[in-house]
């Protein structure tokens, strides 16, 4: 498979050698993923994506087009994964832990969740294994996958356990459609992708803060969680040519008034629920302590309307469930 020489930028020799001949993108790369602070683990992938959104103009014999389900695309993931354990040494891929933290009230009390971003299923031991990205509990996985306590649930009434195991299903689908959604939102300028790369960061922070149990410290959460909702809204704003953010400052409302005006519409009584915007900072120096079932409660509102915004933006690629199969994938 072949791409015609139209340029200096432009691949030109058998996909074999893509890597070699395309060094040049990749380090190019790989210095924006450096100054991004972007896992080892999600490298590959994401320099794979821009080799051909920026790298490759034509592939002789296929398409562009939902270049992510080509099996050439799988190819070159699997040649820039050799160039970057080359580069920095396997061991640096090897223990693949790439987790989302989530929380959940079990029996009253606020439980962490870890979530993965990617589910590997081995077809040939120590030959091949699918590399997916799920949107939704995997068929492979369980309720309990989810809990590193792996606590036992038979003591839960038959109902508790029904509502436990739905609430897992919507923290696990919900958590994992945002960051496939922010990973590849495209059209963003710097601004844009500092906000979106704080969205999760702010959902982790909270996350954290509740798992800790320490109601004041849990209280703090409530303004993480706002400021992530906030970012979520400020992206797709970006996305769609509203530049001036500051005016909008930290005012829920305006800003989902502003994400009206250009076709958003998230669900009104989940918006109600968060807490204003002052009150959210007040926590911040334990002004306004709440439950942790409270913060909880925000918790869960607060990943509705991120799933809500999310799901609207403007994506280079849609990754939801695609699955590449590779050849001894250690860095998974």
């Amino acid at each position: 498979m072949n791409a015609n020489e139209e340029g200096d930028d432009v691949i030109s020799v058998g996909l074999q050698h893509v890597v070699e001949a395309s060094s040049h993108w990749l380090e190019l790369f790989d210095k924006a993923f450096g100054q991004e602070g972007v896992p080892f683990q999600q490298r590959p992938l994401k320099a794979a994506m821009w080799l051909v959104k920026d790298g490759i103009l034509e592939i002789s014999g296929s398409s562009k087009e939902k270049y992510w389900s080509q099996p050439w695309f799988t190819e070159i993931v699997i040649s820039i994964t050799t160039w970057y354990k080359d580069r920095y040494g396997a061991a640096a891929f090897a223990s693949e832990k790439d987790y989302l933290g989530g929380v959940i009230l079990l029996r009253g009390t606020p439980v962490r969740l870890d979530i993965r971003r990617i589910v590997d299923k081995v077809q040939i031991e120590g030959e091949t294994a699918w590399m997916i990205y799920p949107d939704a509990i995997h068929e492979s996985e369980s309720t309990l996958t989810f809990f590193a306590s792996k606590p036992k649930l038979d003591s839960l009434s038959t109902a508790d356990q029904a509502k436990l195991v739905a609430n897992v299903a919507t923290i696990v689908s919900r958590t994992r459609r945002i960051n496939l959604a922010l990973q590849s939102a495209d059209i963003l300028t710097p601004e844009g992708q500092r906000l979106r790369d704080g969205v999760w960061v702010h959902v982790e922070q909270a996350v954290n803060n509740i798992a800790g149990l320490n109601s004041a410290v849990a209280s703090i959460g409530a303004w993480e969680l706002h400021l992530a909702v906030e970012k979520a809204f400020k992206v797709f704003l970006l996305q769609h040519g509203n530049p001036n953010l500051k005016a909008l400052g930290h005012d829920m409302a305006q800003l989902n008034t502003a994400a009206e005006a250009r076709g958003l519409n998230v669900d009104p009584s989940a918006l109600k629920k968060l807490p204003h915007w002052k009150k959210a900072s007040r926590s911040r120096y334990s002004q306004d302590e709440m439950a942790l079932a409270d913060v909880v409660a925000i918790y869960d509102v607060a990943l509705q309307l991120m799933a809500e915004i999310t799901e609207k933006l403007s994506r280079e690629v849609v990754l939801n469930n695609a699955g590449f199969l590779l050849k001894k994938p250690d860095w998974v």
